[in-house]
């Protein structure tokens, strides 16, 4: 049987990748969501009241230890598991002495990637970025240090990179690990969708910050190449001026976009502004021919002519 167990870190989005899907399955097993709920009440145990951007690395206690080979133990029938987790990077050595002969498939991503996730989920709050970004620091470290250490046993992949050429992520995860997947599945995720506008700011965030570019350089070098686009090693900077054309591109589209909202917030108001209008007029008809047919009505029922004619029909 192979296990494969699945990590990154927590903001780059790999566990909602297409590329991870097509290796995990479209839904959690049962036993899959077991070790998820085993995994989250392990670190809560070991990091109490604390926010997950605070946990670093940690072993995990024996009794916590018996409780995961329990569960890894339903499996034995089966010929491949997956399962993917944000918080096993922290304790992978666990897993690694938990588990015989388990594959490991990291997901990393560039420091402007994370933080430009960060950027579009959460409200931007400066010192929550730093605190997204030392949760990346320490989560990339545990990844990379597992992996130096356990190089066959290993894949440590770009997260842009296995989304834009899922075929070829997928012939390297078959070959490393000697699965049969299917390499002819290829769709399209959030995940992989440019956001220029953010990435660009995240990158512009982290010029400074020497220790940040450093690791990501190095996790690079050592990371396993899917494409073309992770051999070249460009600087923070380089990467950030290369975002530029699209940053452009979509300030460009949002001034289209407010444009259009403006003109169609006019045409609202004055489509508002008739309808009212039309209102006024339909109200006014309304009273009006209330009004006539009360005088009307009170003319038929007051007129002597027409009250003689009604007594000569009730006599015949």
């Amino acid at each position: 049987m192979t296990i494969l167990i699945c990590s990154g870190t927590l903001y780059s989005g790999w566990q909602q990748t297409a590329a991870l899907s097509n290796v995990t399955g479209p839904q959690p097993s049962p036993v899959s969501t077991k070790l998820t709920a085993l995994s989250e009440k392990i670190c809560r145990q070991q990091f109490p009241e604390t926010d997950e951007l605070d946990w670093k690395p940690f072993s995990p206690s024996e009794e916590d230890t018996n409780a995961g080979s329990a569960l890894l133990s339903l499996l034995k029938n089966e010929p491949f598991f997956a399962w993917a987790d944000n918080h096993s990077s922290l304790y992978l050595d666990y897993w690694n002495s938990t588990i015989e002969d388990a594959g490991f498939l990291l997901f990393y991503s560039s420091p402007e990637f994370e933080l430009s996730r960060y950027i579009i989920r959460d409200a931007y709050n400066t010192a929550q970025a730093e605190n997204v970004m030392r949760a990346w620091l320490i989560r990339s470290r545990a990844m990379l240090a597992f992996f130096m250490n356990n190089r066959s046993r290993c894949l440590l992949v770009n997260v842009q990179s296995a989304e834009s050429e899922q075929q070829l992520f997928t012939s390297v995860l078959s070959e490393h690990f000697k699965l049969k997947l299917d390499n002819n599945h290829s769709t399209v995720s959030e995940t992989s969708k440019a956001l220029a506008l953010e990435e660009y700011l995240a990158s512009s965030l982290l010029l400074g910050d020497e220790t940040v570019a450093e690791l990501y350089d190095e996790i690079r070098s050592a990371a396993t190449i899917i494409c073309e686009q992770d051999k070249a090693m460009p600087d923070i900077k380089s990467r950030s001026n290369s975002l530029i054309d699209k940053f452009l591109q979509e300030a460009a589209s949002y001034r289209e976009l407010a444009q259009s909202h403006k003109q169609l917030e006019e045409d609202l108001n004055l489509t508002q502004l008739q309808f009212s209008q039309v209102t006024e007029e339909l109200e006014y008809y309304f009273n009006t021919n209330k009004e006539q047919e009360k005088i009307f009505t009170d003319y038929l029922r007051t007129d002597p002519l027409l009250n003689t004619a009604r007594q000569v029909r009730k006599s015949q």
